[in-house]
């Protein structure tokens, strides 16, 4: 294997994310969708801890949403998060070109925190 995921760095927080992302997946299908309707934001807006709080508790996200909501923070005291904070993948995805594969927006199948 010549690169490391986060599971391999701490697998508590990839089991953490992983089932926030799953959580996601299940209720609205995409990151965009998650963001406009779960999150009510536009895709340049950000969500704070107590936003991220509420999403977990409709979610039924089983684990601390404090602590979720620092271990996506892209930086050391930050306070907001954004949806390529969420899913890295989702920055790379929107600068490819569609194809079948992908659809419209360059989103290809599920969230992944393998992409983290």
């Amino acid at each position: 294997k010549t690169f490391i995921e986060f599971k391999d760095l701490d697998p508590r927080i990839d089991g953490m994310i992983s089932t926030f992302l799953d959580l996601l997946n299940e209720k609205f299908g995409t990151i965009d969708i998650a963001w406009k309707k779960g999150f009510k934001k536009h895709v340049s807006e950000t969500i704070d801890e107590l936003q991220m709080e509420t999403i977990c508790q409709s979610l039924h996200y089983p684990y601390n949403a404090t602590r979720l909501f620092q271990s996506l923070l892209p930086f050391k005291g930050g306070v907001m998060l954004s949806i390529w904070d969420i899913d890295p993948s989702h920055t790379r995805q929107r600068q490819r070109p569609p194809s079948r594969e992908t659809g419209p927006h360059g989103m290809k199948g599920r969230l992944s925190v393998s992409s983290l």
